[in-house]
């Protein structure tokens, strides 16, 4: 079998393939007699039909099959001979030659070749894990306020603060605003506003201090030059509010009754207990993320090599896909798209070719490591999903299974697994933690606090693998 690769930029190889007429006709022999043992022709017994009947009557079917069979065998000869590792292949010009020869050619999209750097002891940087009673009381206040109550406030008007019940519509250009478009923009009923001048749109608020329950109010906003649709950046909305309500928060003091609302039986010190070891575990979550970040910068900066464009043009697609729909659930038209077009397919090119350089290499870091997905844990990894999606386990495995997604999720849990392999060997240099780290939102609310973050830190650098 004469085979001759042509290796191409950009991960790509041409493979012409000529097979001998001897290998033709042994081949095309044992398919002539495998059609003759199945074949049933009138005047004839079973497997008794003589080949050249068979070449006859089934000649094109012999013809594939044999084409099929001579394109598989030179093929996989030539990924052994050449040691090739094969994302993708066309078939070219199959051709059965008078002198009883076959030959094709094969356009192949390779794996990229590169050789790994030492990546044992990766040097990085993060701050030492400290959780402090500051800490601690921050989300015992995020808790307290989560579980107030709201009195109704009679005799005087709205003031900076207060919480209100309004309804309220917009009016842009003389046009009622769009609520598939603009969402909460375009009007509310009943709707809760906190006082405050980092609420809704600057400037709301504002317009409704004075008021008292039952009037109504007729006021402009002008949407500033950062506003997330480019269409309605420094236009006016002609707003109309109706006080409803007029109410105060009242955060109730912490005690064990309290606690308990939380879960029965637990109290205040055990709650904070609990709180502090959540506190930690996010931030033990945090540091996974960052320690990610410069394992991954490392990699990057210092491996150089060409990508399979086929896979980057791919997951280009995928971006700008995800990058489109997440600008247009912030109110964008498609004519704010238009003309964010090329920024965004530059902006999704460039993060596409990182996501596939990364994977490429964490798929031959997990190679050289024999990381791989157990089933317990394909099992566990449906499960949780199959949580999240409130499907039972059997009905979650079905549809992964319908979908062909199995291959997926173990690519999944083997990247996850060997950038926790990374981070075990990293080089670790702690430094002093940031005072008052913890001074915003983590998420963690109430109930909320158990939620399992065992595949969050999944990232745009692990998607190729999907």
């Amino acid at each position: 079998m004469n085979i001759h690769v042509e290796r191409l930029p950009d991960c790509q190889a041409t493979m012409r393939v000529e097979i001998p007429a001897e290998v033709v006709q042994k081949e095309r022999k044992g398919i002539v007699a495998m059609f003759a043992s199945q074949a049933k022709i009138p005047g004839f017994r079973p497997g008794k039909v003589p080949p050249n009947v068979v070449e006859k009557r089934f000649a094109k079917q012999i013809t594939e099959q044999l084409q099929s069979k001579l394109v598989e065998e030179g093929y996989r000869e030539g990924i052994k001979k050449e040691e090739l590792e094969v994302l993708g292949v066309n078939v070219e010009d199959p051709e059965f030659h008078l002198d009883d020869t076959f030959s094709f050619v094969a356009q192949i999209q390779t794996a990229p070749e590169f050789n790994l750097p030492e990546y044992k002891g990766i040097p990085v940087e993060v701050p030492r894990i400290e959780v402090t009673e500051h800490d601690v009381d921050h989300e015992m206040e995020h808790m307290q306020s989560r579980m107030a109550q709201y009195e109704d406030i009679d005799g005087r008007p709205i003031e900076m603060d207060d919480f209100v019940v309004i309804d309220y519509g917009g009016v842009m250009d003389g046009v009622p605003l769009d609520e598939n478009e603009t969402g909460q923009l375009a009007k509310g009923e009943d709707s809760w506003l906190r006082m405050g001048e980092d609420t809704f749109l600057p400037g709301f608020c504002e317009q409704l201090v004075g008021l008292n329950v039952g009037e109504s109010k007729d006021f402009d906003i002008t949407l500033d030059d950062e506003f997330p649709a480019e269409n309605m950046r420094g236009k006016v909305v002609n707003y109309h509010a109706e006080i409803k309500s007029l109410k105060k928060q009242v955060i109730p003091d912490w005690d064990d009754e309290m606690a308990s609302k939380i879960e029965e039986g637990l109290t205040v010190e055990a709650l904070r207990t609990r709180t502090k070891e959540q506190i930690e575990g996010y931030k033990k979550m945090q540091r996974n993320e960052e320690m990610t970040t410069q394992i991954l910068e490392y990699l990057d900066k210092e491996l150089e090599f060409e990508l399979p464009q086929q896979v980057v043009f791919g997951e280009t697609q995928r971006q700008v896909n995800e990058i489109a729909q997440n600008i247009s659930q912030r109110g964008a038209t498609e004519d704010d798209l238009e003309e964010k077009k090329d920024e965004i397919i530059s902006y999704a090119s460039q993060q596409a070719e990182a996501n596939v350089k990364t994977s490429f290499i964490l798929e031959q870091i997990a190679k050289k490591e024999e990381i791989q997905a157990e089933e317990n844990e394909i099992v566990g990894y449906c499960s949780q999903l199959a949580a999240q999606s409130n499907v039972s386990l059997n009905n979650y495995i079905k549809q992964v299974q319908k979908s062909n997604g199995f291959g997926q999720i173990a690519n999944r849990i083997v990247t996850s697994k060997t950038l926790e392999f990374l981070r075990d060997n990293a080089s670790v240099t702690e430094t002093e933690p940031p005072e008052h780290d913890c001074d915003h939102d983590h998420g963690h609310e109430g109930h909320d606090h158990d939620h399992d973050h065992s595949h969050d830190e999944e990232s745009a650098s692990e998607e190729k693998a999907e």
